[in-house]
């Protein structure tokens, strides 16, 4: 499986696994199921109410939820419809922003020509001899599909070991997203493959700068001290809410 580094926004470099051939056609087999499923359901419910006098009617309800499934799921779950979900697999923007609404707009409106035509072909040798895993729809929308089944450590992730009788240092962190977590992490993990760098260290007092300012605090703590007590309260925090 091929790799892809992507930088992110705080230009830190993250690296992923390019989504492969067979995960992609699978997680779009099954997403064909479902709309097997849901015409069967469908013709079930019509005909078994008798709520459509009208066929062309009937046609037209069919066809839009059919139609507009790839885009809605994968602008309202983060990129992944249902197959990618269950393949672990969902879709990612290049330049490592976070995927737009038009970013997936522009990717489905190619699915005529990437998928529809000519079974997927188009869309298999595209990406095959792409190198970044893009069929014509990513090229034009900048965007690929990663697989999410990266082997990985406890360092890789937000989850940090807490103590026993752990007191959070810091209960702002409940003004923290994921997102903000997953910063912290990618910029620890840079500033320690290149401690001493000018750059690495900028990189962290900028981040640190960054989230003192989203939590609405000020600290004279180093910032690889602050980020892993943000990490441990973060997680302590997320344990309350789950109790």
């Amino acid at each position: 499986m091929n790799h892809l580094s992507i930088e992110t926004s705080q230009n830190v470099e993250i690296e992923h696994k390019i989504a492969s051939i067979g995960d992609r056609i699978g997680a779009q087999l099954i997403d064909y199921l479902i709309y097997f499923a849901y015409i069967l359901f469908f013709i079930w419910l019509a005909s078994t109410f008798d709520l459509f006098a009208d066929s062309t009617l009937a046609f037209v309800f069919l066809l839009i939820p059919l139609f507009f499934y790839p885009l809605v799921m994968e602008i309202a779950y983060d990129g992944q419809t249902l197959g990618k979900m269950l393949l672990k697999i969902k879709v990612v923007r290049l330049d490592g922003m976070p995927v737009s609404i038009s970013n997936y707009l522009i990717r489905w409106l190619f699915v005529i020509t990437d998928i529809r035509l000519f079974s997927g072909v188009i869309a298999i040798i595209t990406i095959a001899v792409n190198g970044k895993g893009q069929r014509w729809g990513d090229m034009a929308a900048g965007t690929t599909v990663v697989s999410l089944r990266n082997p990985i450590s406890l360092s890789d992730t937000i989850l940090y070991e807490i103590p026993q009788n752990y007191q959070m240092k810091f209960p702002e962190v409940a003004f923290l997203d994921i997102s903000d977590i997953e910063t912290i992490r990618d910029v620890q993990k840079h500033v320690n493959k290149n401690a001493g760098n000018t750059e690495a260290i900028n990189l962290a007092y900028k981040a640190k700068k960054a989230i003192e300012q989203k939590m609405g605090i000020s600290t004279q703590m180093k910032a690889s001290d602050f980020f892993k007590t943000i990490m441990k309260d973060y997680n302590f925090h997320n344990n309350q809410l789950n109790v």
